[in-house]
């Protein structure tokens, strides 16, 4: 009901985009587009010598009294993606090799009032085409209420938030905007958030929201829940580090889900996450690193599991294309006997599902990668990366597992490690500051471990996509 109540205020408040978050306010002028819409922040535009003359400024800062203290912000960003894939599952999948479009558009209404009082309101319109052979509510969510919160400032320091909304939660590992599919991850939520940039702690509590084909039907799942407290540290600020930008997050994750499924079998899951991450920069390196350590019941069976993920990037600034290496490691426990009262398969919870690349065929679980990159800046505007991932199983009593942990191969056939190896190249160009254009190709060779299990043929991946938000 509470839910409700909100979508309404925010239906009424016209619905149509965006402005700030959780964070102190930020003086910079924001760059239109993103999923975190709300992450915007254009009362800088009080000021008229902020505007800079573009067409869609009109719409940034709409004061809504004599005061100017209660304004209204709209937006939208409209996205048109297609899709080539060859051999699904490396052709073990019954669907036919084909090319499918999604389209998306999200409209937002961000009305503040006042200094303390906040209504944030997104619709997605998201239809596809082609996809065989039918759609998913990943592809297609033809109208709904995508967000639809209310934000108590209560003051610098202490905030207040309840509805609908989607949100990022630290790198992105276990909680995702799932922003490369057609449709967004929301979950109905509650959160109380206090701190600054330098420290913070936020405690949640939601249900995501299970999108579904068709209008107006999305609603929060009655199998699925979830509960989290995440506080984070500048160490710079805190005197533990003197250089750069150094962060420490640490964090608990609850998650309950009465449905689940894994190689060993199916039963309800009541699963625990503590985990640690340190992530910044430097002259020119970066890196984030992040520790996760489950556990919990499944069905009849305790939870042990676990993860690392690291990552080193490194840019030559003084060389010609600004060139950027990157390495990265990723660990996902899978189960290692599925008769022995454990399950030591991770669970990603809700990552983003294009999690190893633009192909999204492989999800995190039971999986050892190696993942060298590297990154060329041609101009300004235009960026070209490529990479190679190799990917290991990590137990050989587990499977492999697609998106949203849909399991492709079973691992009671084969007791070979080596999955498959990725080949990716994506192109990204900025023709505007609020448009960019993006391409995609990748190949993925059946390894060992597939060509023991069934079809084997090589999955091949082609994307284009064009993003416009104001």
């Amino acid at each position: 009901m509470a839910c409700r109540i909100l979508i309404a205020l925010c239906l009424l408040c016209g619905l149509v985009p965006c402005s700030r978050c959780c964070e102190a306010l930020d003086a910079e002028r924001p760059v239109p587009g993103g999923p975190l819409r709300y992450n915007e922040d254009w009362s800088l535009l009080r000021n008229p010598e902020n505007r800079q003359g573009e067409w869609w400024e009109r719409f940034k800062y709409i004061p809504v009294d004599d005061s100017a203290e209660t304004y209204l912000t709209l937006g939208n960003e409209v996205r048109a993606r297609y899709e080539w894939l060859g051999d699904p599952n490396w052709g073990e999948q019954e669907t036919d090799s084909g090319g499918y479009f999604w389209f998306r558009t999200l409209p937002t209404a961000d009305l503040h009032v006042g200094d303390h009082l906040r209504l944030f309101g997104e619709f997605i319109v998201a239809p596809s085409a082609g996809v065989d052979p039918e759609p998913t509510g990943l592809d297609d969510d033809v109208a709904d209420v995508l967000q639809a919160f209310a934000e108590i400032r209560c003051s610098d320091s202490t905030i207040i938030r309840g509805g609908r909304r989607v949100l990022n939660i630290g790198s992105g590992r276990l909680v995702s905007t799932r922003y490369g599919v057609n449709t967004l991850q929301a979950f109905d939520m509650a959160e109380v958030f206090l701190g600054d940039e330098k420290a913070s702690l936020f405690v949640l509590y939601g249900r995501p929201v299970d999108a579904e084909v068709g209008s107006f039907n999305d609603d929060w799942s009655r199998a699925r829940q979830g509960w989290t407290v995440y506080w984070t540290r500048d160490l710079v600020d805190a005197g533990l580090a003197s250089r750069g930008t150094w962060f420490l997050d640490v964090y608990y994750m609850g998650f309950e889900n009465t449905q689940a499924v894994y190689d060993q079998g199916v039963g309800t899951e009541q699963r625990q996450t503590v985990a640690g991450r340190l992530h910044g920069n430097r002259d020119r390196w970066r890196w984030d690193h992040e520790l996760f350590v489950q556990f919990g019941r499944f069905a009849d069976s305790e939870i042990r599991a676990w993860s690392l993920a690291t990552l080193f990037g490194y840019t030559f600034e003084d060389l010609p294309l600004r060139p950027e290496l990157s390495l990265q490691f990723n660990t996902i426990s899978g189960d290692r006997d599925q008769n022995d009262g454990e399950l030591n398969t991770f669970n990603p919870l809700f990552p983003k599902l294009k999690y190893f690349g633009e192909s999204g065929v492989l999800a995190p679980y039971n999986l050892f990668d190696l993942h060298p990159g590297v990154a060329f800046q041609l101009s300004d505007d235009v960026r070209v990366s490529g990479s190679v991932q190799c990917l290991w199983r990590y137990s050989t009593d587990d499977g492999v597992y697609g998106a949203g942990g849909r399991l492709l191969r079973s691992g009671r056939d084969s007791d070979a490690r080596y999955v498959a190896t990725q080949y990716e190249i994506v192109l990204e160009t900025r023709l505007t500051d609020n448009w960019r254009c993006n391409a995609f190709f990748a190949m993925l060779p059946a390894g060992q471990f597939v060509r023991e299990t069934g079809e084997s043929s090589t999955i091949h991946f082609v994307g284009v996509e064009s993003i416009l938000a104001y």
